[in-house]
């Protein structure tokens, strides 16, 4: 969320990709949540979390340097 939030102050994120992150990361968010209702993250639930985490990651790091700025 914060990364997003420097992307949004420093020009480097569009608003339509901001809208597309944000929705990213409700989605990391929801499962984290289902993971973790039981009390219990076993260990594939925490592989799967972590692979979710990395890819959004590494979204937010692909729409920050892309070559779109905000107008």
């Amino acid at each position: 969320d914060q990364r997003i939030a420097n992307g949004v102050k420093n020009g480097s994120l569009t608003n339509r990709e901001v809208a597309k992150l944000e929705r990213g990361q409700a989605h990391v968010s929801r499962k984290e949540a289902l993971a973790g209702r039981d009390g219990h993250v076993g260990a594939a639930e925490q592989g799967a979390l972590q692979r979710t985490e990395n890819r959004q990651s590494r979204k937010i790091h692909r729409q920050k340097h892309d070559r779109q700025t905000r107008g």
